[in-house]
């Protein structure tokens, strides 16, 4: 009877040992299976932390760069106020010619944006990207009455808003902008007031 004793507490104590491992196996990981989860725990913490300042710094880039067009803007309405011809009040006929040269209209800045491109002889094509394409973006919003976002970037959609207006105005609609192009849109600008 004391075997029988003795061999059931083996077996007991087996049977638990073998529980114990069975459990461990299936639920213990090893210390490089920890190491790799936690890497990735702290990898995928440091990407939302950077995606946010991405955010942060493309909102700043956005804010920063409108900024900028509009010191551009006020900068090129002062040379303009700079260089326009003063009325000479000597004589009517000589004041009625200087104020028709020198008719302020409705969209003053952005017609002297566009003739100081025309001038210049810029031809802006996709993949271009400056102030001087916002100021396309501004006059194909006008002219389309639309509220798309000036963004300085000329892509695809402006290519194509430059190239139904090219259309609308019996040019070539190849969606590039250059001198005759601006010229158009500053006849139009003027025809608004």
């Amino acid at each position: 009877m004391e075997k029988i004793k003795s061999f059931l507490i083996w077996i007991v104590a087996l049977a638990a040992i073998g529980v114990l491992g069975f459990w461990s196996l299936t639920h213990l990981k090893s210390g490089s299976s920890f190491v790799i989860e936690q890497k990735v725990k702290d990898l995928t913490e440091q990407n939302a932390t950077l995606q946010k300042e991405v955010d942060d710094l493309t909102d700043q880039l956005a804010q920063a760069q409108a900024q900028i067009n509009a010191a551009e803007q006020s900068q090129a309405n002062a040379q303009v106020a700079a260089t326009a011809p003063a009325p000479s009040p000597s004589s009517s006929n000589s004041s009625s010619s200087s104020s028709s040269t020198s008719k302020t209209y409705k969209y003053q800045s952005l017609i002297n944006s566009l003739q100081s491109l025309s001038s210049k002889g810029i031809t802006m094509k996709p993949k271009e990207g400056d102030a001087s394409v916002g100021y396309v973006q501004q006059f194909l919003n006008l002219y389309f009455k639309t509220s798309t976002k000036v963004d300085n970037d000329y892509g695809t959609g402006t290519q194509k808003a430059v190239a139904s207006f090219q259309k609308d105005q019996g040019l070539k609609s190849d969606g590039l902008a250059g001198p005759t192009t601006f010229d158009k849109m500053v006849a139009w600008l003027k025809k608004q007031g």
